[in-house]
């Protein structure tokens, strides 16, 4: 995820600051910040756009002398050439239910860029849950600060900013319900974070690929995730899913080698391979339906196609069952 937003903030000095908690001014990017893709193409022109002509409206929070919301507007300022106001976070809940709460329905994103973020909200959390039950056991006082603030200033909080004060483990149902995405698309987000390609992952976040398309690619060594992005790219295969496929096929075959020969063994390429496989067979399945019906039915030559089909598909199942598991 681009981070050049940081190479702007040293040389940034307001000439206004607008806050009642006197601020120090930001020398980078707080890395909850960073949990949502920058703002780029025609979104961040128009914002440029109405920072130009209005000013910035809305000031930039910080946090611990870093940028923990605004660093689109931060960088806005920048292009147009409008000082930023900064105001300092006032320390309710946590910083990243804060992020959260200010951005999740301020920004227009895909299911997809929803569900990264979602996996990412998950485990962020369950971080948070972590460092709090490790403080309570150690008799550490970590109350949440008010800033002086009596009962009857106590700070307006939105629905899902008030849910998410106290982090707990949370489940993937609820990091989907959060995001208005399902469980499987947080599942499958988690999966491609922790196998992914960077390149992939960012392609995703920036709402160019489909999470469901990068994770199928995921279990792939990088080079070959990033060259499946770059046909993609190019224009010489629709999907992820599609360029890995075409890019193994233009691959030489492997040498015969003897079956007395000890040879190198991986579980990992091999369930992926044999998924290769298997996709390849359902292919062939679906063409010999075709042939049938062209034949005008089921008759004695499909038939033996069929069941010849049938046994290569049960015995691949059968090679990942006895070699693909691992052993207990």
């Amino acid at each position: 995820m681009s981070t050049s937003t940081d190479a702007l903030l040293p040389a940034i000095v307001p000439t206004t600051v607008v806050s009642v908690h006197s601020p120090t001014l930001p020398t980078g990017i707080h890395p909850v910040a960073l949990l949502f893709p920058p703002m780029q193409g025609v979104d961040f022109s128009m914002l440029v756009a109405d920072i130009d002509t209005n000013g910035l409206r809305e000031p930039i929070v910080v946090y611990q002398g870093l940028v923990l919301d605004g660093r689109n507007r931060l960088r806005a300022c920048e292009v147009a050439g409008v000082p930023p106001r900064f105001v300092e976070w006032d320390g309710v809940g946590s910083p990243l239910a804060f992020v959260v709460s200010r951005n999740l329905h301020r920004r227009h994103l895909n299911e997809s860029q929803r569900s990264v973020i979602g996996a990412r909200v998950k485990a962020m959390f369950e971080e948070e849950a972590a460092e709090r039950k490790a403080a309570t056991q150690f008799g550490e006082d970590r109350d949440t600060p008010t800033d002086g603030l009596g009962d009857n200033e106590k700070h307006r909080e939105s629905t899902v900013f008030a849910n998410l004060q106290r982090p707990h483990v949370y489940s993937h149902v609820e990091a989907a319900n959060l995001m208005n995405v399902s469980p499987r698309s947080i599942s499958t987000a988690a999966k491609l974070l922790e196998t992914g390609d960077e390149q992939v992952i960012e392609a995703v976040e920036s709402g160019n690929v489909s999470v469901s398309d990068a994770a199928a690619v995921a279990d792939l060594p990088k080079e070959e995730q990033r060259e499946a992005l770059e046909a993609v790219r190019q224009g010489r295969a629709r999907t992820l899913r599609q360029a890995a496929d075409v890019e193994s096929d233009d691959e030489p075959p492997a040498p015969k080698v003897d079956d007395d020969r000890e040879q190198p063994f991986s579980r990992k390429r091999l369930r992926i391979e044999c998924k290769r496989f298997t996709a390849e067979l359902d292919k062939l399945l679906r063409r010999l339906d075709t042939v049938t019906a062209a034949c005008g039915g089921s008759n004695d030559y499909t038939r033996r196609v069929r069941d010849c089909l049938t046994v290569a598909l049960r015995a691949i199942h059968d090679c990942v069952n006895q070699f693909g598991k691992a052993k207990r």
